[in-house]
């Protein structure tokens, strides 16, 4: 007999001690290619002079906790001050860990 099953589509990530699961899908892989693209813009302004790493690091804290859930940093980030440059790397970690998990699948 032939058998049909759901494909498991959630993914669990630990980050810096606290755990959380995403739904990779369509939605999320349009909110993650939305994202990577306001993230490339900020890096430019970065470099560019244009905004200062402060305001970068308040709105790449935003595309976190958009994807990971509101209040998200906050328990990220308990004992360190959300910075742009660790912003990034937790970006970097979590677009990595669902585009392997997609391919897996």
């Amino acid at each position: 007999m032939s058998k049909f099953e759901f494909r498991d589509r959630n993914l669990e990530l630990e980050i810096v001690g606290v755990k959380f699961n995403l739904e990779v899908n369509a939605a999320l892989g349009d909110r993650m290619t939305e994202h990577g693209k306001a993230l490339s813009e900020l890096a430019d302004d970065i470099e560019q002079g244009v905004m200062a790493k402060d305001t970068a690091s308040d709105l790449c804290a935003k595309l976190i906790d958009d994807i990971l859930g509101e209040g998200t940093v906050k328990k990220i980030f308990t004992s360190r001050n959300v910075n742009f440059d660790d912003c990034v790397d937790i970006l970097q970690f979590i677009i990595d860990e669902v585009t392997g998990f997609a391919e897996a699948k």
